[in-house]
């Protein structure tokens, strides 16, 4: 019997849009029976304690998650102070976080009229309650911290064997393949891999991998890569061109195609590389799949026409700045 509760998971504000859209397809993934509502950056999910810790531990766009404590209305400032009294009384020991500044003002009244906050940095052994404030609520949950540094810091691109200038942030690449919705067991296909970023996060996450690349270069350096993580067990790196007939059947696509400063296509533009490349995907991946992938703001367009002649359905299309000369558009698209 599936036992479930109300669990919390604080997403982060940077990127919004982006983060709602990788919880939606790691729920997808990992929790498919579960329900959730949003609340500004936090998600209320009903699902196991098992679903719960999946998810949060596959998700790169989260700040902290844990069991929902309580809720609390906040009419006057007494509310608040007897809220955190109670949970001081309950033994927990209390952070409080004002959500786009929400509240300040009345976590700044409350503690004038002696509401006194048990911090976490005394009480090394009782558990952490976080208040957040928002939208005229307080809400508390046990909250356990992901730190993304502490996550993803070994497998940032400068810490590789082989680096290379421009190659997309670790936690990033993780936000493409999550998009993905592959669980453990599937396969991914990565077919512009570069040096492998997409399938170390891949296999982090215990879903094989077939990564390839037109260049040789990047083939023997995504396989350097992979070595040093030892992930040889789940990616298979192959030197094949992404716009030709594909021999593979996959569960997914998540890709980063060639198109920023540091790479660009061979022999083709970028927009007849994208056509061909999508068309193949029909091909490789299996109905129901997802595929995800970017390409420049200025070819937008062209790809929306073209997905909308061959009948993909856009699961997500989301604007993404990189810097000052490039936004790119995130798509996932179900085959």
């Amino acid at each position: 019997m599936r036992s479930s509760r109300i669990f919390v998971f604080k997403l982060s504000n940077e990127l919004r849009a982006l983060s709602k859209a990788e919880f939606r397809a790691v729920v997808e993934a990992e929790a498919p029976d579960s329900s959730y509502e949003c609340l500004g950056e936090l998600v209320f999910a009903e699902m196991s304690e098992d679903e719960a810790v999946n998810v949060a531990s596959r998700m790169a766009l989260i700040k902290s998650w844990g069991r929902l404590i309580d809720v609390c209305e906040l009419n006057d400032v007494q509310d608040l102070v007897a809220f955190v009294k109670k949970l001081e009384e309950e033994g927990y020991c209390i952070s409080i976080d004002c959500v786009r500044g929400y509240g300040k003002d009345l976590v700044h009244k409350a503690l004038g009229r002696g509401m006194k906050v048990k911090s976490c940095r005394e009480a090394k052994n009782e558990p952490m309650a976080e208040v957040v404030l928002i939208d005229g609520i307080a809400v508390a949950y046990q909250v356990k911290r992901l730190k993304r540094s502490e996550r993803f810091g070994h497998r940032e691109p400068h810490r590789r064997p082989i680096y290379l200038p421009g190659t997309m942030k670790a936690w990033l690449a993780r936000v493409f393949v999550n998009l993905a919705r592959v669980r453990r067991g599937d396969t991914l296909l990565d077919p512009f891999c570069g040096v492998g970023g997409f399938a170390l996060e891949a296999c982090a996450m215990g879903i094989k991998c077939i990564c390839c690349d037109i260049d040789l270069r990047m083939v023997c350096g995504a396989r350097a890569n992979v070595r040093h993580y030892g992930c040889e067990d789940l990616v298979e790196v192959l030197q094949c061109d992404a716009a030709m007939e594909p021999a593979l059947r996959v569960d997914a696509i998540a890709t980063d195609p060639p198109y920023g400063r540091m790479s660009v296509p061979r022999g083709r533009s970028l927009a007849e590389l994208m056509t061909m490349f999508i068309r193949r995907c029909l091909d490789a991946v299996r109905n129901g799949g997802h595929v995800v992938f970017a390409v420049p703001e200025y070819i937008d367009p062209t790809i929306v026409r073209l997905l909308n002649e061959l009948g993909l359905t856009i699961v997500e299309r989301l604007l993404n700045w990189v810097h000052g000369g490039l936004v790119r558009v995130l798509y996932v698209v179900k085959v």
